[in-house]
């Protein structure tokens, strides 16, 4: 069963303003499915890291004021929030990822 986030849900779901969120193990899925309309920037480079794409990557969605970010440290995190940037955790609403929730970021 392969996971298929929608891009959109997310952005659909969060509150007005600037959002970033955390779309974990499903990053990829989101990169390959909204390649298009979404624009990728590196966030930090890691010269360790096995996956750029993955693992120091952005997904923005300029019409949606939303960036996906898959795995990021604080101190990435802490430069958004410094940014006016809200930050959410999407968690699948059931097992098929068909739909996700946004769930606020400690």
């Amino acid at each position: 069963m392969s996971r298929k986030p929608r891009a959109a849900a997310p952005a659909a779901a969060a509150p007005a303003g600037v959002r970033v969120v955390l779309t974990g193990g499903a990053f990829p899925n989101v990169a390959v499915l909204h390649w298009g309309r979404l624009r990728y920037a590196i966030v930090a480079r890691d010269r360790q890291a096995i996956s750029m794409l993955s693992d120091n990557g952005s997904m923005t969605d300029d019409a949606r004021d939303v960036v996906y970010l898959a795995v990021s440290t604080p101190e990435v995190i802490a430069r958004y929030r410094a940014q006016g940037y809200t930050i959410f955790r999407a968690e699948p609403a059931d097992p098929s990822w068909q739909t996700v929730l946004l769930v606020p970021a400690p």
